[in-house]
């Protein structure tokens, strides 16, 4: 009979098969999804080793576990994840230069890198994902100065030809409670992007420490996850910002909902994909969480 652990070792391994990212041992029990308790690195060590079960469902190489899917098997993943990490290296190179921009904007908060770049997982055509904190009541201001000039430089997704910035996440500190935003009651993506983000700025300490603990409910779903903290050298720690600049929230709101694409503004406030508030801004069009839970169920079967 397959054991709980057996099972929640599947499912993390199934998860991270549908991006053809194949996991150590470490990062099995580090992002271990939606476990029946919380287990020790030891206890999935010793379960890797010695379940027949998972030896017969999984893949292994070079220290690496993973399973058979759209991107071939667990050879071809290596492959690609050892070039896919080589990729997000240059991308941070620009993420950088970007950061220095944006955290001196008077009206954010707090910036966090997020989806594949946190991974070291991006090709070519990947974008620089951020999401973006501000002071209370001001998203619509915010988002119009961090955009703007990635407009102006052709630097966002669908006009840059690689290495596109997309800050499509902007939220104030009263909305920065995402437990509403899932797709439904299993959304484990959702999870994982909370727990995945990586803070890059704060104007001040705590920022980050407020999200995550208003986001507490994800840990449910991955309890050996901490806020990741980046190395010094990705961080930003800025002593002169850009002055206030005297444009009112409700102008840059009127502004940008007239540039607004058509399909944006018929998709908003329908689902959660985009989502527009006052507090909060959620441009996620092409979201894929329910392709992503769809996928892991079908995967799961096996188990049950």
């Amino acid at each position: 009979m397959t054991s709980s652990i057996e099972k929640d070792i599947y499912r993390t391994i199934a998860y991270f098969a549908y991006f053809g990212y194949p996991l150590t041992q470490f990062e099995i029990w580090k992002w271990m999804l939606q476990p029946a308790r919380k287990y020790s690195l030891v206890e999935v060590l010793e379960t890797l080793e010695s379940s027949i079960w998972l030896n017969n469902e999984i893949e292994a190489e070079d220290g690496f576990f993973g399973m058979h899917g759209r991107f071939g098997g667990i050879e071809d993943q290596i492959c690609m994840k050892h070039s896919r990490f080589l990729n997000a290296i240059e991308k941070h190179r620009k993420l950088k230069k970007v950061l220095k921009y944006v955290a001196r904007i008077p009206t954010v908060r707090g910036v966090a890198m997020c989806n594949s770049l946190v991974f070291h997982h991006t090709k070519q055509s990947s974008d620089i994902d951020l999401f973006v904190i501000t002071e209370e009541g001001r998203v619509w201001t915010t988002r119009l100065l961090a955009v703007t000039p990635m407009k102006l430089l052709r630097q966002r997704p669908g006009e840059a030809g690689r290495d596109a910035v997309d800050m499509s996440f902007f939220a104030d500190p009263s909305a920065l409670c995402f437990e509403a935003l899932k797709i439904d009651n299993n959304d484990p993506y959702m999870s994982m992007w909370i727990r995945s983000l990586v803070p890059l700025y704060e104007c001040e300490s705590g920022v980050f420490s407020d999200f995550e603990w208003k986001n507490k409910w994800a840990s449910d779903s991955l309890p050996n996850t901490t806020m990741r903290k980046q190395a010094f050298a990705d961080r930003l720690r800025l002593h002169l910002r850009f002055p206030h600049w005297m444009v009112t929230e409700k102008t840059a709101q009127k502004f940008q909902q007239r540039q607004m694409p058509n399909e944006l503004s018929e998709m908003a406030n329908k689902n959660t994909c985009v989502v527009i508030r006052d507090n909060l801004l959620k441009f996620h069009k092409n979201d894929r969480r329910v392709e992503i839970a769809e996928a892991l169920n079908e995967k799961i079967k096996i188990c049950e």
